[in-house]
């Protein structure tokens, strides 16, 4: 009777291995679910805006402005309105922002002319980005949602 090798054993291992894939789906699909929810919240906090090289006051003389410039600089508002030559001057109330009648005299303008929606929109002190957020959100509310970004020259003061 022939005998054989040993029975069972070797000393070699099994070379088949069973990855578990479930908690590597799982794991994907939250962070898919996770960035598709904060993409949606990111366009809705969005405020569209373009860019513009020239400062405002900067355009030609010979083209009617159709847009409203306005200017948030260290002492106030600087706005100027379509049909109109001269600045009209928003000072501070002590320390903050005088809103109030920046709204007041855009809506006034708004039901004016409703057809007009641009604006072109500079600050001459860099500290003011909460404040230019916050006059973008005004702006955007009254109806005025075309939104210039304007660069400014530097003049050396306000």
């Amino acid at each position: 009777m022939g005998g054989g090798g040993p029975v069972g054993g070797g000393g070699k291992r099994s070379l088949d291995f069973e990855l578990n894939l479930v908690p590597f789906i799982d794991l994907l699909s939250c962070c898919i679910s996770f960035l598709l929810i904060t993409a949606a919240w990111n366009q809705l906090s969005r405020i569209p805006t373009n860019q513009k090289a020239d400062p405002p006051g900067a355009s030609r003389p010979d083209q009617e402005k159709k847009h409203v410039e306005l200017m948030v600089r260290a002492d106030g508002y600087a706005l100027l309105l379509p049909g109109t030559t001269t600045e009209d001057r928003i000072t501070r109330v002590g320390v903050d922002y005088d809103v109030k009648t920046l709204a007041k005299k855009l809506r006034r303008f708004k039901d004016q002319f409703p057809g007009i929606q641009k604006v072109t929109l500079g600050a001459v002190d860099p500290s003011a980005y909460k404040e230019l957020m916050r006059v973008m959100d005004l702006l955007t509310n009254i109806g005025l949602t075309e939104i210039t970004l304007s660069g400014v020259p530097d003049t050396g003061g306000t």
